[in-house]
């Protein structure tokens, strides 16, 4: 079974990771797998060699004619059987318009983010036209989360396969060793308190948000951000204009996510919106005490560590977090559901490429 993956960015985020936790395991299932990447060929994340070799390179879509031509390209010299769409929403379905006219293969499209706030114009215009003429084609419609489902599908979910973002939660158990070696490298003093975030530096995540938080912490408390973006110049000017620019670390898109969970006391993520984030998973799978936006779906909650709360109130935010921090244990940290093991998520894949 030929199976393509559509698409992953040259950033690590939650698409990527939900694709490269879950590939090995389903290529054991037999399945031959290929990745479309809009890259310039800087994949920082991607260690396996294997991957590289089956990744199709495609120009961004400010290049259109050129976008889609390849893919019509790749589509007619590839004899895929499944075409699995990973999508933030459907502003861009042409990719999905172009298997359908072009191909017999299976289509999954499936939905990874929830309604951002604010958004209007054509952006907006463009995700519900798509999504009703979708609504009419032969596909097989999988999301992250509930809240994600509605946003791409409609209220109607009752036939949306639910698949949580798996990850080998025994690969995140808290290792002191590398909290250690973390916390040297940033040379950050031992009685400090790290508070952390994995997550793309783009206006969604509300990073600035984050950093008025250290602010109003003090200074026994730094920050360390994990992940990449377009937004990581100016946010490192809006740290240094805050007066937190010393405690406040720009790690980059890693390999070693969990290392740097490790390194931390509190997990802290102020989302404006998201589909179900797997750095959040990770984090509670690592013991961390986490707090979240409330505006991130709560069927995330797999363990009883993590709090919700408005974004509207920085002082309770600073509270929590006070009161959060304890000492860190090297054990497997009881979970409350399986739905995020990687186990759970490759069934559901499989059951839906037959």
């Amino acid at each position: 079974m030929k199976v393509l993956h559509f698409m992953m960015s040259e950033k690590m985020g939650g698409i990527e990771r939900f694709i490269i936790n879950n590939w090995q395991e389903i290529e054991l299932r037999g399945c031959d797998i290929e990745f479309f990447v809009v890259s310039n060929n800087n994949w920082e994340y991607i260690d396996s060699e294997k991957i590289k070799q089956n990744i199709v390179i495609i120009p961004p879509i400010n290049r259109f004619i050129s976008y889609i031509m390849k893919i019509i390209k790749i589509l007619f010299i590839n004899n895929y059987d499944i075409i699995h769409f990973h999508k933030n929403s459907l502003c861009n379905a042409i990719p999905i318009y172009l298997t359908k006219l072009l191909t017999n293969a299976k289509i999954v499209i499936h939905a990874h983010n929830t309604a951002p706030k604010g958004i209007s114009g054509m952006y907006k215009y463009l995700h519900y036209i798509n999504r009703r003429l979708i609504k009419y084609m032969k596909v097989t419609r999988v999301a992250c989360s509930k809240e994600a489902a509605k946003y791409f599908f409609g209220n109607d979910i009752d036939d949306i396969r639910i698949i949580g973002n798996g990850i080998d939660l025994s690969a995140f158990v808290y290792d002191k060793s590398k909290r250690e070696e973390i916390r040297e490298k940033y040379k950050i003093p031992k009685e400090a308190v790290v508070v952390g975030d994995v997550a793309a530096l783009i206006e969604q995540k509300n990073i600035k948000f984050l950093i008025d938080l250290i602010k109003e912490l003090g200074d026994n408390y730094y920050l360390i951000l994990v992940g990449d973006g377009d937004k990581r110049a100016e946010l490192e000017k809006y740290a240094d204009i805050s007066g937190v620019g010393g405690r406040t670390f720009f790690a980059g898109a890693v390999n070693t996510v969990k290392d740097y969970l490790d390194a931390m006391d509190v997990f802290v993520m102020p989302s404006l919106f998201e589909g179900l984030p797997i750095s959040a998973i990770e984090a509670q799978a690592n013991g961390l005490p986490c707090i979240l936006s409330d505006n991130i779906d709560q069927m995330v909650k797999i363990s009883r560590n993590l709090t919700f709360l408005p974004i509207n109130n920085i002082d309770r935010w600073t509270m929590v977090i006070q009161y959060s921090c304890r000492e860190r244990k090297n054990e497997l940290i009881p979970i409350v559901s399986d739905m995020f093991s990687i186990k759970s998520s490759v069934e559901h894949l499989i059951d839906i490429y037959k």
